[in-house]
């Protein structure tokens, strides 16, 4: 059984990039806020996306807003001191930049009249 979502929120690092045998592999933390009884509470996301929607996703730069849609999981972990922890990831399928980063040459043309 699959646990579907969507979310759009901020890169708080540069994705990472990486070349495998499958294909690209790329990975950032995406971070949403709410509010809730007037405080702000933020959530923080593992995000990994391979192929195009990696591709897509490596264009991103920290600060910038992105949604995200994918399966969502609760990975359970140990640290090296003995901690147990918990981090929430998605595995994208499919990802859209809401900001784009001003440096980008291949920006697309979005005023696009209809």
């Amino acid at each position: 059984m699959m646990a579907s979502i969507s979310i759009m929120g901020r890169c708080g690092a540069d994705p990472i990039s990486k070349a495998t045998d499958f294909g690209g592999l790329c990975t950032v933390n995406v971070a949403t806020t709410v509010k809730e009884r007037g405080e702000k509470v933020t959530t923080w996301w593992r995000v990994t996306a391979f192929g195009k929607t990696g591709e897509a996703l490596a264009r991103a730069e920290k600060g910038l807003r992105v949604a995200v849609s994918g399966e969502a999981s609760l990975r359970k972990y140990t640290t090296a001191s003995g901690e147990e922890r918990q981090s929430l990831e998605i595995k994208a399928h499919r990802v859209s930049l809401v900001d784009w980063p001003e440096d980008k040459a291949d920006k697309p043309d979005l005023d696009i009249p209809f």
